[in-house]
């Protein structure tokens, strides 16, 4: 696959689209997938992700996995994260692998890596890493 068929799949949960050559991938037609839990675009040739417009359409997604693409740059807002106090529910968003360019908008995963190991090495009061994980799940 080079690309998915926009569709209406109103009770597909899972949408495995690992290992292909996918260089794009219509964002938009997540409006059709209300019942998404889990999206895999891992092991593609993505650059570009989209998902903030459309994550109230895909409320109960958990798991978003674009490992190992050619993303470079990412904000919080692409991956459908939105910190002003909307009604976000966390989910796990996998993202390793990609060869990020270092600029401001990928900054939060830096910081979210250095408070993870921080918490790791009991370097934070564990209340304070229990409201992190709480807040903000990623991967």
């Amino acid at each position: 696959l080079t690309t998915f068929p926009c569709m209406t799949l109103p009770y597909l949960n899972k949408l495995n689209l690992r290992n292909n050559i996918i260089t794009y991938f219509p964002w938009i037609c997540l409006k059709r997938i209300p019942k998404l839990v889990e999206l895999d675009l891992s092991q593609n040739q993505l650059s570009c992700v989209n998902l903030f417009p459309v994550k109230s359409f895909v409320p109960r997604l958990l798991v978003l996995n674009i490992s190992y693409n050619s993303v470079r740059t990412l904000t919080l807002c692409d991956i459908g994260i939105d910190l002003t106090g909307g009604n976000a529910v966390p989910y796990d968003a996998m993202i390793w692998g990609n060869p990020f360019h270092c600029d401001c908008n990928i900054s939060w995963a830096a910081a979210n890596a250095l408070d993870t190991e921080r918490c790791r090495h009991g370097h934070s009061p564990s209340q304070g890493c229990k409201d992190f994980f709480g807040r903000l799940s990623m991967a």
